[in-house]
């Protein structure tokens, strides 16, 4: 299944032939997640020939979309808090026909579906590595996106503690009455905390170069006293390109295989595989701006607001890319030019 990320795996692989996810359906247009829609959407044909889009996300994100009561939008939320109770994320699942039969159409209103309650436990390993830290006299506090509930039953299974705080008391909460530095250092963590308000603790030395050597993108996590070396593994030929957006959580890497995969920064997974159609020269980021060049043009996308690009001009396969002063130079097969 493409475009699948660790989500839709775990529920596509409960179908005996998961396989069956796809039957009947031809997929016309995919919008990945992003920091600021804070959900995924797929348009597709069914066997009759009608247009439909489907989309899960952040349930807020989800309930907006659709034109809920106030009384439905209630059960929900409350559904919602019971499953956080349990330490369980919720998702919201919302479909809608698109009677135009075009993919740019807005459609018909959206239907809410339901929830997708998951439980996405810690590493295995956590809990040991976070006693050890106490025991040396290192004070952890937990930094999550995830509902305040859900912190709190996390860090109670980590064995951390509960003493936790939504992000808006860091932003401004009026109802807070505890001096800022006091309240940091009194809590145990922080919730809802989103990539706007947090700078992703990855980042990316230098550019890929050709060569088997290169096969995989790496990442390094950086702490105080330490650095972890994680190889994100996936392309089938050599990475050409990297970029890691303003403001995102995701990095993107590019590859001879016609393939960019889009990779989570906290967790290392891969969520997202997007087929160029031809192979992927270079790729920089300007601010939420990803350009990848490609043969005979330059993609361009906004992590932010999902705008998609084509750049027509170069010729041949495009290998450089620089941006700066609201230019981009590409540097082709060709000959070299501004865009």
């Amino acid at each position: 299944m493409e475009n699948q990320d660790a989500i839709d795996a775990s529920i596509v692989n409960m179908l005996a032939d998961p396989k069956e996810a796809r039957a009947g359906i031809k997929e016309v247009h995919f919008l990945p997640f992003n920091p600021v829609e804070k959900r995924t959407a797929i348009t597709y044909i069914d066997e009759s020939g009608k247009l439909h889009r489907a989309s899960k996300g952040a349930p807020e994100q989800i309930i907006d979309l659709c034109n809920m009561t106030k009384h439905a939008k209630h059960k929900v939320h409350k559904m919602i808090d019971q499953f956080a109770d349990r330490g369980l994320r919720s998702l919201g699942v919302a479909r809608q026909e698109v009677p135009e039969a075009t993919k740019e159409s807005e459609g018909a209103p959206w239907q809410f579906v339901g929830l997708l309650p998951l439980f996405d436990p810690p590493r295995h390993n956590s809990a040991e590595t976070i006693r050890r830290a106490l025991n040396l006299g290192v004070n952890v506090k937990m930094i999550t996106g995830d509902q305040l509930a859900i912190g709190k039953e996390t860090g109670r299974r980590l064995g951390m503690g509960t003493n936790m705080y939504p992000s808006t008391i860091l932003l401004g909460d009026k109802n807070n009455e505890l001096d800022i530095d006091e309240l940091i250092e009194k809590a145990d963590g922080f919730a809802g905390v989103f990539p706007v308000n947090k700078t992703c603790s990855y980042f990316i030395a230098g550019n890929c170069s050709y060569g088997e050597r290169c096969k995989f993108v790496h990442s390094w996590f950086v702490g105080d006293n330490f650095s972890l070396l994680t190889p994100l593994q996936g392309h089938q030929k050599v990475v050409t390109g990297i970029a890691l957006p303003l403001g995102s959580d995701k990095l993107y890497s590019g590859s001879q295989d016609e393939m960019v995969r889009v990779w989570d920064c906290q967790s290392g997974q891969c969520v997202g595989v997007i087929n160029m159609g031809n192979e992927v020269g270079c790729m920089i980021s300007e601010g939420p701006w990803i350009f990848i060049g490609i043969t005979n043009s330059v993609k361009v996308w906004n992590t932010q607001t999902s705008t998609d690009l084509t750049l027509d001009g170069p010729v041949g396969q495009v290998y450089a890319l620089v941006a700066g002063n609201e230019m981009l130079f590409a540097g082709a097969q060709v000959m070299n030019f501004p865009l």
